[in-house]
């Protein structure tokens, strides 16, 4: 697999820029170098040709008919019209004279430089299918020289690609042998087009592994070397970049404000990817694609990560119809469908179908909005087809979240209808007859605990977690907020009769609102795709904490130890975000004035 090498995409953003107002140029070439010749006389200035030099012919020649009649002949063939016209036979002269000594050079001349390519052509496909990494990583350590601190793509675990053996002996193999221990970094420099591939793959693909990555490598490398199209594969380039360029590790050190790290050339740089890919989504609505679909759900990605919920719900809800009349015309999920290309095409569109309902309903409940009603969505009863080549440990991984994600969203789903679409008014009168149902539900959350494979256990410190296990154990809290929630509503917001069945329930809820916020703590500066959805639930939980400490009816007595710490904790949050996020800015006032009344 060859990766780009370009020394980086400023120029990149310069063309989608500068080309803006010009969308009939789908292109910019690269000036190619002029031919040589062997012909050193060539290279001299010819004096221009005198009027006698030679004599110069016409390059068309009339019929014979129209050369007696001496009349304009058309040249059609076969037979010019006056002679089909007469019903005569066309006879043209041999038109091996029909060139002047100047036609016949330049004839010649091209001939020869036909012949050479065809040549070279030949050359390549007879010589070994040699890989091009090892050429590329050449071109990259001489173009990318300040680079030297970063990886390669293809040093990245998750997506290895596997080249051929042949021309291994490189400085990189050799750093990579098991004498050194790894202690050197064995990746030649890369430049800034592929560091922002990288960065998106490692941090927000991997949570939603939709995309052909060998594809989309080859999208960046033609944008890099020939720049950036009005179609949906440079559409798909340009987020991918604005998100590689906004995206950050889970693991590292945040600044003092979002604000900061907004400021940051690097996000101005993402901002700009970003305008430039939305000035291709009216092309991208022209045509009907996977590659359609997946532009619209990254660009809701990039859009939740920036605080703009709405408009990012509307991307989810175009790209899952996309995804959605793909599988409808195409027979989605076809045990019979054959051929590993079909397959993998196959694949590739349920994982998308799935990413953007899972997107698009779980910002619809947070938003609000009922239409349609969400309480009737179902989600498809099929699970998206997995990979067919033998996949490395990190990409099982990968693939085993993806499944867990699926599955925990879907439990989640059955909760939220089950108890729901029972309530009158608003309330849950009939609480009391509901504690059964609760069990039965917490013994599925319990068993689908139980059922992640080893890499992704949640039987492990929170502080130890990555970002696929932070997600998966927040999906796990939700499922226990719906649980708990009608108990949770009617002892404090309705002061409803205490009953031990529901009591127990009650105090669970609390306990799970503060596990929520202590949970979600390794996570409150980190900018990525559920980050508004993280702001809204630990404010929720922190809430409710305050609100039972305010209730009637013994229920302050149910909150567990260190809530006000879960308190503190969400205004620690939300003051991270107020300068970005408006809600969050509002939610903070309230949460202070909570916390300045305890005097403490």
């Amino acid at each position: 697999m060859a990766y780009p090498t370009s020394d980086g995409l400023g120029p990149l953003v310069s063309d989608a820029e500068c080309r803006f107002s010009s969308p009939l140029h789908s292109r910019i070439l690269l000036p190619l170098p002029p031919l040589l010749t062997s012909d050193t006389g060539m290279a001299t200035k010819q004096p221009s040709r005198g009027p006698g030099a030679y004599p110069r012919r016409r390059a068309v020649r009339a019929c014979q008919v129209c050369r007696a009649r001496r009349t304009k002949c058309d040249n059609k063939k076969p037979a010019c019209s006056f002679c089909e016209k007469i019903g005569a036979q066309c006879v043209v002269n041999d038109p091996t004279d029909m060139f002047d000594p100047a036609s016949v050079l330049i004839i010649q001349r091209l001939d020869r430089i036909e012949s050479l390519l065809q040549q070279q052509k030949q050359n390549e496909d007879s010589r070994p299918a040699l890989e091009n990494s090892d050429a590329l990583a050449t071109i990259r350590s001489a173009s990318a020289a300040g680079d030297s601190d970063w990886r390669t793509l293809n040093s990245s675990p998750v997506y290895q690609t596997h080249s051929s053996d042949l021309s291994r002996l490189t400085i990189e193999t050799i750093l990579s042998w098991s004498v050194f221990e790894g202690k050197y970094d064995a990746g030649t420099p890369r430049p800034c087009c592929t560091r922002l591939l990288h960065t998106f793959l490692e941090e927000v693909h991997i949570a939603n592994p939709i995309l052909d990555v060998p594809l989309v490598t080859d999208y960046l490398y033609q944008a890099c070397i020939h720049g950036i199209g009005w179609d949906a594969p440079s559409c798909l380039v340009l987020v991918i970049c604005a998100l590689g360029a906004i995206s950050e590790s889970f693991h590292e050190h945040h600044e003092v404000s979002s604000m900061t790290a907004r400021q940051s050339p690097t996000f101005h740089h993402g901002q700009r990817y970003f305008e430039a890919a939305q000035m291709r989504l009216g092309a991208v609505l022209r045509t009907h694609g996977v590659l359609e679909a997946q532009c619209f759900f990254y660009s809701g990605v990039y859009l939740m990560a920036i605080f703009q919920p709405l408009r990012a719900w509307r991307c989810f809800v175009q790209a899952a119809a996309t995804a959605e009349t793909l599988l409808f015309s195409s027979g989605g999920n076809d045990p019979n469908a054959a051929g590993a290309s079909l397959k993998s095409e196959t694949r590739c569109l349920e994982t998308t179908h799935w990413a953007c309902l899972k997107s698009e309903l779980e910002l619809r409940l947070e938003l609000g909005l009922n239409q349609p009603d969400p309480l009737g969505f179902t989600y498809p009863t099929f699970f998206p087809t997995l990979p067919m080549q033998q996949l490395n440990r990190d990409e099982s991984r990968v693939w085993y979240f993806y499944l867990a994600e699926t599955a925990v969203r879907r439990l989640t789903m059955r909760i939220v209808q089950l108890f729901f679409m029972s309530q009158t008014h608003g309330r849950f009168p009939d609480a009391h007859n509901m504690c059964e149902i609760s069990l039965d539900f917490e013994i599925q959350a319990s068993d689908w605990t139980t059922s992640l494979p080893p890499v992704l256990t949640l039987s492990t410190p929170e502080m130890d977690d990555d970002v696929l296990k932070f997600v998966l154990r927040g999906h796990l809290l939700d499922c226990y907020e719906w649980i708990y929630f009608p108990y949770l509503l009617e002892a404090i917001a309705h002061a409803a009769p205490r009953n031990p069945a529901t009591d127990e329930f009650v105090v669970r809820g609390l306990a799970m609102a503060a596990e929520r916020i202590h949970k979600n703590r390794k996570g409150f500066r980190h900018r990525h795709h559920g980050v508004w959805l993280m702001l809204r639930s630990c404010t929720r939980s922190a809430l409710l904490l305050v609100a039972a400490s305010r209730a009637e009816g013994g229920v302050r007595a149910m909150l567990p130890v260190g809530w006000k710490a879960a308190v503190r904790g969400a205004v620690e949050m939300l003051a991270y975000w107020r300068d970005e996020a408006r809600d969050a800015r509002e939610r903070l006032r309230v949460l202070e004035e909570v916390v300045e009344g305890w005097g403490e």
